[in-house]
């Protein structure tokens, strides 16, 4: 399972997205690798706005930060 989160640099949502996302994690006892990219031109590519969750190429949340609830939800 990989996870890429989205995000702009110095963005306080985009932080507290990575670290929903690794508790989500840690509370479903998910062994998964995640990266978080900040680099403008990367973010780009993917083309939707920041902060977003993408899960195994699959983007499944754009524009805003998930919940923690909402992020156990798709990772389940």
């Amino acid at each position: 399972m990989k996870i890429t989160l989205l995000g702009r640099p110095g963005c306080p949502t985009c932080a507290k997205l990575e670290m929903d996302t690794i508790n989500a994690l840690a509370q479903l006892g998910i062994d998964a690798q995640v990266e978080h990219i900040f680099d403008p031109e990367v973010v780009k590519e993917y083309d939707v706005l920041p902060p977003a969750f993408i899960l195994d190429a699959t983007v499944k949340v754009a524009g805003r930060a998930p919940s923690l609830s909402e992020i156990k939800a798709i990772l389940s």
